[in-house]
């Protein structure tokens, strides 16, 4: 996972999805906001909607790969995902910052599931173990790919490609890293092991098309170069090109495989694709 590219949207939709909101937030209780938020939403996000189409053109846009789940990076992007659920946020069910594009696989595991950092005692809650009650204030425990980059938290080892949380963390943000990769989207886990196997078939994609780009690129045109980076940028799990550019950077890739660190140095610019 990693932090999604900002892209414009247009403010006659940002105007469209106001409205929506503003008649969710005009509902007495919080109750009746859930229930009006669950409902509304229900009937905007259809193909007839013409603010949900445009909605949808953005995110496919931000999308990782080729419109790749925010989460996992493996399957299509087709549901418009809530990082704060509608259920216990309904304040958040039409805003567009809470948006991203996931796959059913994630969505649905994810559901109302969601954690924060009291702000009254700093503690840990659960807000899917509290249904129908108004969660109180708080920070998110889950890592935000539309305004944090996952990578400052975790590293994808590449023994067994798997996500661990940075050694350096502090303790709250290891808490956040362990629960956003782990309990919330499951991406370690056994029941998904088919993620780690793609993540370690997608770093030998990346580096075959790195090796092919480093043997004949001074006979490449421009226009091929520029089809190549493109190919390699609408890869599944982007994130594990970031890491391998990462593990050059911080001189972690030699001693784990030189080949690739001898590719990285003859072609210091795929460090910038």
């Amino acid at each position: 996972m990693i932090r999604l590219p900002d892209v414009t949207i247009s403010q006659i939709v940002l105007d469209k999805l106001k409205e929506y909101q503003d008649d969710i937030d005009g509902k007495p209780t919080f109750a009746a906001k859930s229930a009006r938020a669950k409902m509304s939403f229900k009937s905007k996000n259809n193909k007839r909607n013409s603010t949900f189409n445009a909605v949808k053109e953005v995110l496919t846009k931000m999308c990782s790969g080729a419109r790749r789940c925010v989460y996992c990076e493996d399957s299509v992007g087709d549901e418009v995902e809530h990082i704060r659920p509608k259920d216990f946020f309904p304040e958040m069910c039409f805003v567009w910052e809470n948006y991203v594009y996931a796959c059913g696989n994630c969505n649905s595991p994810k559901n109302n599931k969601f954690a924060l950092f009291r702000d009254d005692n700093g503690d840990f809650y659960e807000v899917n173990l509290y249904a129908g009650v108004e969660p109180p204030k708080g920070k998110d425990a889950m890592i935000n790919p539309r305004n944090e980059n996952p990578l400052e938290f975790c590293v994808l080892d590449f023994n067994d490609f798997k996500f661990v949380p940075l050694p350096t963390l502090n303790p709250n943000d290891k808490q956040r890293a362990e629960y956003t990769f782990y309990t919330l989207l499951n991406l370690n886990e056994i029941p998904r092991e088919f993620l780690r196997k793609a993540r370690e078939n997608a770093y030998g994609n990346y580096k075959m098309r790195l090796r092919y780009y480093s043997k004949h690129k001074e006979n490449l045109s421009e226009a091929i170069k520029s089809k190549i980076i493109e190919q390699l940028k609408q890869e599944s799990h982007p994130t594990v090109w970031k890491e391998m550019q990462r593990y050059y950077r911080e001189n972690w890739l030699k001693p784990i495989d030189e080949e690739l660190h001898n590719l990285f140095e003859e072609c210091p610019e795929a460090l910038n694709w």
